[in-house]
């Protein structure tokens, strides 16, 4: 935006008009030949300027500088995304805090964004002026901040994760409910043991364990993941836990018949199996 007075001429010195003035108000430029009073009230109109003072004349307006309405300017993606979350976990976690709730949504829109869980690269795909740095100290407060509950705040999307997988195989038809169990190896010294619904090629979690890295989990923390989730599906819903050769121990194969469901788990080759104690190996 510019403000251009000229010089005033003999007619203006004659008529007591002031200079002309050029205002260019967000590419559009107003004119004013002959400075009167009324003249001078109606660019104010125009411009919303509210300060009319310079040092030739009192009804030179001084240069405004326009804001464009939040409302016309384009919704970027990540705002889109972010308050749909927002949105949303209101309905899930009516009960949190709205800053948690909020550091909540953007936490999860840099995750899917960003694709990546580095937390510079998920700050980096968060809505807002603020530089990098303070988005990702923000962050990496609400991850430490003690009274965040995974649980807690998981909790109702997992409830929400199995009903959908169980309203699912009630309209497709007899599809049954594959739960995907997997031991996830971190950096360090920490390995994730987690269990997720199968859906259109992919995993959602809906519990997980982490225990320090000691080589294959046992058949009693992997009985203890699962043990998570008994209850939480409808008796008649048809389960079946599909595993690789780490979750081949026969103790788990009992536990999951008596919880009525059912098991599809790798073996090794040197593995034998027998269907009851009468029948050979």
């Amino acid at each position: 935006m510019r403000m251009d007075v000229g010089k005033r001429t003999e007619q203006d010195r004659r008529t007591g008009s002031n200079s002309r003035c050029v205002v260019t108000l967000a590419g559009e430029p107003l004119h004013r030949e002959n400075g009167t009073h009324g003249s001078g009230r109606r660019i104010a109109e125009t411009a919303k300027g509210t300060n009319w003072k310079t040092e030739r004349s009192s009804y030179a307006p001084l240069p405004y500088f326009h804001r464009t309405s939040r409302s016309r300017l384009p919704m970027s993606n990540s705002l889109r995304i972010q308050r749909k979350m927002q949105s949303t976990l209101s309905q899930l976690l009516p009960e949190a805090l709205t800053t948690r709730r909020r550091a909540l949504a953007q936490m999860i829109t840099g995750l899917h964004l960003a694709e990546h869980v580095h937390l510079s690269k998920v700050a980096g795909r968060i809505a807002g002026t603020a530089q990098l740095e303070s988005k990702t100290r923000h962050l990496r407060r609400f991850l430490g901040n003690e009274d965040v509950d995974p649980e807690r705040f998981y909790s109702p999307v997992r409830d929400c994760l199995i009903d959908l997988a169980v309203q699912g195989t009630q309209t497709e038809g007899t599809s049954p409910v594959r739960i995907l169990v997997d031991t996830l190896e971190l950096s360090g010294e920490r390995q994730v043991l987690m269990a997720g619904i199968a859906y259109r090629r992919r995993a959602l979690p809906i519990c997980w364990e982490t225990y320090r890295r000691e080589g294959v989990t046992n058949a009693g923390q992997q009985i203890s993941l699962l043990r998570a989730l008994a209850g939480l599906f409808p008796e008649d819903t048809e389960v079946v836990v599909v595993g690789d050769g780490a979750f081949h121990s026969t103790d788990l194969m009992e536990f999951i018949e008596e919880q009525g469901w059912h098991f599809c788990l790798r073996l090794h080759t040197d593995t034998c199996v027998r269907v009851s104690e009468e029948s050979p190996w």
